[in-house]
């Protein structure tokens, strides 16, 4: 059935497909456009499919069904972290990929054999059921694993992309919370109709992403941080005296008990540019800032581990008088420095 809707929806879809193949048809691109592209035309190939099956005349899924949620989830993560650091070769990330080949290479096969098998029909219908449970799960995990990644290393972005980033987040999570709906009120009712409105919202989406894309390509494309990795006119000397003050200051004043202490707010107590600090920490002791403090705070935890008048105390309370604001943050960083859970840690 051909309506208004369908005109809609297809515009979007086309859109997106456009600015994605004009991306990847640059040859001089870089990975953050590569992975923008994989991400319009995934969401592309979303409307079209459903919009295909009811233009066509199916009220249900379509006998090829193909699922192109995993390929939007990883491209989502991905451009986020080439965007902060361009350096990362696409062979090195192609498994993020490996269930989009699988999943759909499952579904061609079983369309291959379908007049062979009995039943094809319900086994797709059932299968497509689960998958699409297992879909919204994966791209929780990348909308989550993208979210970190931006409020970990926000200080490495623009002003201009972290706003970027947050919107396209933002859009991305509303998509999610309107299908875990769907998943969970039309789980049975397979007529394409009950999809019009996320379709429309989808296809409302990429019209505002592939707009943003055409006149702000120094944003989302820019993927050099916000602090140049300059030659700064820093001598050894002086970078020994700037280290030691650092690791003074932490050791004193440990600022790092402070849950909300920034780049800015070291940089201030250390009398130093941010820039600077940035530079101090990124290049000399190899570590971003977000893992830097976390040590810190590890070491404080371990220390008062020794402590009597800390035996009281749980394993929690002490992480968050040493700064940490979540256990799972805490449990992850006490792991990475020691090997070991808090917990085993406590009792060994």
């Amino acid at each position: 059935m051909f309506n208004i809707f369908n005109v809609i929806i297809l515009i979007g879809a086309l859109q997106g497909y456009i600015v994605g193949l004009l991306l990847i048809k640059n040859h001089r691109f870089k990975l953050p456009q590569l992975y923008l592209a994989l991400l319009l035309i995934g969401f592309s190939a979303v409307l079209t499919k459903v919009t295909l099956v009811d233009i066509l005349g199916g009220n249900g899924f379509p006998k090829l069904y193909l699922n192109f949620i995993y390929l939007v989830a990883p491209s989502l993560y991905l451009y986020v972290k080439t965007l902060k650091k361009n350096n990362y070769s696409f062979r090195n990330v192609f498994f993020h990929f490996y269930p989009f080949v699988i999943i759909n290479l499952i579904y061609f096969v079983l369309f291959l054999f379908s007049d062979n098998i009995r039943y094809y029909l319900k086994i797709i219908e059932i299968l497509i059921v689960v998958d699409d449970i297992v879909s919204f799960t994966y791209f929780t995990i990348y909308l989550f694993l993208s979210s970190l990644l931006l409020k970990r290393n926000k200080e490495e972005f623009k002003p201009k992309q972290v706003k970027w980033l947050k919107t396209l987040l933002f859009i991305n999570s509303s998509f999610l919370s309107i299908w875990l709906v769907y998943i969970i009120t039309f789980t049975q009712d397979i007529e394409m109709n009950v999809y019009y409105p996320i379709m429309i919202i989808l296809s409302l989406s990429l019209y505002y992403k592939s707009f943003y894309v055409i006149n702000n390509k120094l944003v989302v494309f820019d993927s050099s941080s916000i602090y140049k990795r300059k030659k700064h006119d820093f001598d050894n000397s002086q970078i020994k005296i700037l280290l030691e003050r650092l690791n003074s200051l932490m050791e004193i004043q440990k600022p790092f008990l402070d849950g909300e202490l920034s780049l800015n707010s070291l940089a201030k107590l250390l009398e130093v540019n941010p820039k600077t600090l940035s530079f101090l920490i990124n290049e000399h002791i190899q570590k971003n800032f977000n893992n830097y403090i976390n040590e810190w705070r590890i070491k404080e935890v371990k220390k008062r581990l020794t402590q009597k008048e800390y035996a009281h105390l749980k394993m929690l309370a002490i992480a968050f008088d040493c700064g940490f604001n979540s256990k799972s943050t805490f449990n992850l960083a006490f792991k990475k420095a020691t090997g070991m859970s808090p917990t085993s840690y406590r009792r060994k």
